[in-house]
């Protein structure tokens, strides 16, 4: 979803204000150049939750993590511009913020509903830095129960669908699950990560140095999928270019996989007879979700 009052038309953004049209960018220039374009037909001081959040994508956002940075813009151009953008700024009240939760609640998306306090409470503390906001109304309010799922993606269904994917995708897929890597630092993994001993590459999330040594299956999957790409990226889809976040869900979905992306790393932590993901022991048990027991004997 685009922000209020921008319109696509012939290859470029519009910001239509008074029946006029203003020409901000070309849309392959991507979300953080219209933003900072649009920021421009806003006050500088914002009035609104919505201005403060339209500020907060040109100015704020390039300041995370890549990997973070599409979800933040997602959430708050498909949920928070449309529920709080209009409010002045300073009106929203911690109350408020509990029912949108208890309303998310309802609708059925209880774990959804904490993403977007937690984006709602990042804008906020990124207004009181300037002085538009006196205080956070997200700080306080208790967030949804989340239920940590249990979901295990047995060794038959990982084959199955395997062996009905597309090389490219099953490539992808054998790939995640042989390392635990997440999907973000796989779809954008270039072939300098390939070394003579295995993969070496930081990840995004946490800037940590992650090395994989290989293993037989693992370097099939690698090498073949570096014999198809014609890029600096390892994983291209059936076209010939890098996997997008919405194309690998696609992807999945007209496979009718029946497991999601994210679920492969509990089944490699789950699966490995070591710490494949890295994690502390504490985080690891949130990973772990089917064990192989030996006999004592």
């Amino acid at each position: 979803m685009l922000p209020p009052k921008v319109h696509p038309r012939h290859g470029r953004y519009f910001y239509v204000h008074k029946n006029k049209w203003h020409p901000l960018t070309r849309i392959d220039e991507g979300a953080t150049a219209l933003y900072t374009a649009l920021q421009e037909w806003t006050s500088d001081r914002p009035a609104t939750y919505g201005q403060l959040m339209t500020l907060y994508i040109a100015k704020a956002i390039p300041e995370l993590r890549p990997a973070t940075r599409p979800e933040y813009v997602r959430i708050i151009n498909s949920r928070l511009q449309h529920h709080f953008g209009h409010l002045i700024l300073n009106t929203l009240e911690s109350m408020h913020v509990a029912q949108y939760l208890e309303m998310r609640k309802v609708e059925g998306a209880a774990v959804g509903g904490n993403r977007e306090r937690a984006v709602l409470g990042s804008v906020i503390s990124w207004g009181m830095r300037f002085g538009w906001c006196s205080g956070n109304p997200c700080h306080g309010v208790r967030r949804n129960r989340e239920t940590p799922s249990k979901r295990y993606v047995t060794d038959p269904e990982l084959s199955e669908v395997l062996n009905r994917a597309p090389a490219p995708l099953a490539d992808l897929l054998a790939v995640a699950y042989l390392t635990g890597l997440r999907q973000g630092d796989l779809r954008i993994m270039t072939k300098e990560a390939i070394t003579a001993t295995g993969i070496r590459l930081r990840q995004s999330k946490d800037g940590k140095l992650r090395e994989v040594t290989w293993s037989p299956p693992l370097k099939y999957f690698v090498e073949r999928a570096l014999a198809r790409s014609e890029t600096d990226f390892v994983f291209v889809g059936e076209k010939g270019r890098p996997y997008t976040m919405d194309g690998l869900q696609s992807a999945l979905k007209r496979l009718d996989a029946g497991f999601r992306f994210r679920e492969l790393r509990p089944k490699a932590a789950s699966d490995a007879e070591h710490n494949v993901l890295g994690h502390d022991a504490q985080m690891l048990t949130r990973y772990v979700r089917h064990q192989r027991l030996k006999p004592v004997r």
